[in-house]
């Protein structure tokens, strides 16, 4: 089975291969410099706005960006990388405000992400 790349590594390889510094891209873009550090860290999974801006900056696609780490085929699309972001998106709701969730939300949250990622595994198929 192919091993995924991270979003973030591909973004920072992108972004290197202009040879542009992370304020180069921030100022394409208009998202913080910080903010692009931590996503190319993979300590923040950018939502479908700022996958976007960044994308688009970088003279990619989102999809594209999503090929060249490894989540989509040639033939696959866009129900694809709209999965991947919902299950991003919950992910880090999750990693980032589970000490303020009550525990029946953290379970509805839990179910969630096996339902999606259930999905994704359908998808690969």
């Amino acid at each position: 089975m192919e091993r995924k790349a991270k979003i973030g590594h591909i973004l920072k390889t992108c972004r290197k291969g202009k040879g542009w510094k992370l304020v180069d891209l921030a100022l394409r873009s208009g998202v913080s410099v910080s903010y692009i550090g931590r996503c190319e860290r993979d300590e923040r999974f950018p939502s479908g706005r700022i996958l976007g801006k960044l994308a688009s900056s970088l003279g990619i696609s989102e999809i594209e960006l999503f090929r060249l780490a490894g989540y989509l085929s040639s033939e696959s699309g866009y129900k694809a990388v709209q999965l991947e972001r919902c299950i991003g998106f919950w992910e880090s709701l999750l990693l980032h405000n589970r000490v303020f969730m009550e525990p029946g939300t953290i379970a509805q949250i839990d179910i969630t992400l096996k339902l999606l990622r259930g999905l994704k595994t359908k998808e690969a198929l």
